[in-house]
């Protein structure tokens, strides 16, 4: 059996670490992770090297390579299985569980009683896999991600997780976030040109959940209100829109997501790299097409077209393309 785990399964956003120095090394994924081929990638994500701890035995970004379930078998397991249950059960394994909820009872309730027990579910697995000190920061940063969010300057502020919080209080407890698949990181930039890497702000970025049923369950948002648009939460609804936006062109795209913003209040929610251009992105929850800071941002840029993701149907200008909330992922 094949001990190193092939670099194809490990996460583009999983942090490798390359201290040969550690007494931990050969049994860190993180060390493996980073000895493996990893030349697919221009760009990847390292442990701080100013943060290895003099003892590694303490590393507490320490990921054991030990494995904790294997199965086979998995491509004929249910060729026995009566037809009826076999496409009942293929449904489940390729079907969000709140999805099938709602296919199955179309009750916006039922389905907000599985996202509450998903949310507890990841609370327990925080709790049985990180240290009782570091899980308390994960909390908390991640119970404030509704809060970070509503913001109206979206970057994360550590004084929101925890009063007087410092980025070396929960940058482990962020990043465990990200490399658990639970938060998705689109960092600051100051220039809008390629590669975008190259003009990051490490000091600024904003964090958006996997799920924005997930952030509506974890708000105590009611579902009835997500269903309507008229329904006096224009704050929060921007804040469910962006964080819809972020997560599609995360599942959409293999490149880094970013949002440029400068010290004269003008903002762009989203940057990316796309056919070697650079594109800045707005959200917007319905069908308001005022794009002021897109169109200050694009028409000091010559050359450059935006993308504005919206409740209106698709239409072109000649600075920028209207595309609607529901074709982000086939549009690229």
């Amino acid at each position: 059996m094949k001990e190193e785990p092939d670099s194809l399964s490990v996460p583009y956003n999983f942090s490798r670490c390359f201290n040969d120095q550690c007494p931990q090394a050969l049994k860190c994924l993180r060390y493996i992770a980073a000895k493996n081929e990893i030349t697919d990638y221009l760009y990847i994500s390292i442990v701080n090297p100013a943060r290895y701890p003099a003892d590694g035995n303490q590393c507490e970004c320490f990921k054991t390579a030990v494995k904790v379930h294997v199965a086979w078998g998995l491509k004929r397991l249910l060729d026995r299985i009566p037809y009826e249950d076999a496409v009942s059960i293929r449904m489940q394994l390729v079907v969000p569980e709140s999805v099938m909820k709602f296919i199955e009872t179309n009750d916006a309730i039922k389905v907000r009683e599985v996202q509450n027990n998903i949310l507890y579910t990841y609370q327990k697995d925080i709790s049985k896999h990180v240290p009782t000190s570091e899980s308390n920061r994960i909390n908390m940063v991640w119970q404030s991600m509704p809060s970070q969010l509503v913001k109206e300057n979206k970057k994360f502020i550590y004084g929101v997780t925890k009063p007087g919080g410092r980025a070396k209080d929960f940058e482990i407890a962020i990043q465990w976030l990200m490399d658990a698949g639970l938060v998705y990181k689109a960092e600051r930039v100051n220039e809008a040109k390629m590669p975008l890497k190259f003009y990051v702000d490490i000091s600024g970025f904003k964090l958006f959940l996997l799920d924005c049923g997930l952030l509506g369950a974890m708000s105590e948002t009611p579902p009835e209100k997500l269903l309507v648009a008229e329904n006096g939460m224009e704050e929060s609804k921007g804040a469910f829109t962006e964080n819809y936006v972020m997560s599609q062109l995360v599942a959409t795209r293999d490149t880094s997501v970013f949002y440029y913003s400068n010290d004269a209040k003008l903002e762009i929610d989203f940057l990316i790299q796309h056919g070697g251009e650079i594109v800045p992105i707005e959200a917007k929850a319905e069908e308001n097409l005022r794009a002021k800071s897109l169109s200050t941002f694009v028409a000091s840029r010559p050359g450059m077209h935006g993308l504005r993701f919206s409740m209106s149907d698709y239409r072109e200008q000649d600075w920028m393309t209207n595309v609607p909330l529901y074709a982000i992922s086939t549009y690229f």
